[in-house]
């Protein structure tokens, strides 16, 4: 049987799909029950892939990110945080700079 691949990346993100809003407790569930979960599925078929986080977000739960290095996935930037009033998408690229640079 060939071999199949695929790209995949995870966003690891503390907003509540009910609430439409960021909150630590929805982060909490999703590093401590969902990401050993995901990782352990990843391991069981021999994927690596590339989790993006927020520096919120790693310096919350910097024993979640290292446990991804250690299971051999890459680690990108996803920004400072989200917030409603620091959206990326919409916020003007010099403020971005500013923002980034704290």
């Amino acid at each position: 049987m060939k071999n199949k691949y695929a790209l995949l990346t995870n966003d690891v993100e503390t907003t509540s799909i009910w609430f439409n809003d960021l909150r630590d407790a929805t982060g909490e569930k999703v590093l401590i029950e969902g990401m050993p979960r995901l990782l352990d599925l990843y391991a069981k078929y021999n994927v690596r892939s590339t989790f993006f986080y927020t520096a919120y977000i790693a310096n919350l739960y910097p024993e979640v990110v290292k446990k991804a290095v250690e299971a051999g996935h890459e680690i990108g930037s996803h920004g400072k945080s989200h917030t409603k009033e620091n959206g990326f998408d919409i916020m003007p690229y010099e403020k971005q700079i500013r923002h980034l640079e704290y």
